[in-house]
């Protein structure tokens, strides 16, 4: 992979959604997030601007890495979280559903995802 010289950053296109990002979406990621989602098959290498300097990089060698790895672990939820701004409840909601929802969405996605938690 390349990273850009200036940020160290690799520019990588979503293949499948994770965290907050859509498919087709050019986005930019650390190093060792670029390996670990690519190795998941939810981003490729992206080409670089033109003019941009780039330098080669290799994968960490990490050792033993599980296949389990979930691209979007499962946030905390704290208690009292529906006392919470709308916002804060908003982006919990979406890191569960791993993108954007609806704001007459957010309350009912996070209760859900309680229950689910409560019969595993």
């Amino acid at each position: 992979m390349k990273a850009m010289k200036h940020n160290g950053l690799v520019q990588v296109e979503v293949k499948k959604p994770f965290r907050s990002y859509h498919e087709g979406q050019i986005v930019r990621l650390s190093p060792a997030d670029a390996f670990l989602y690519e190795g998941s098959g939810h981003v490729t290498e992206a080409k670089l601007p033109k003019g941009v300097a780039a330098e080669t990089i290799a994968q960490p060698d990490d050792g033993f890495v599980s296949d389990k790895i979930l691209p979007n672990p499962v946030p905390a939820i704290p208690d009292g979280w529906e006392g919470e701004h709308i916002l804060q409840r908003r982006k919990l909601a979406e890191q569960i559903a791993g993108g954007t929802v609806k704001p007459e969405e957010v309350d009912s996605i996070i209760r859900r995802e309680l229950e689910r938690r409560l019969t595993e």
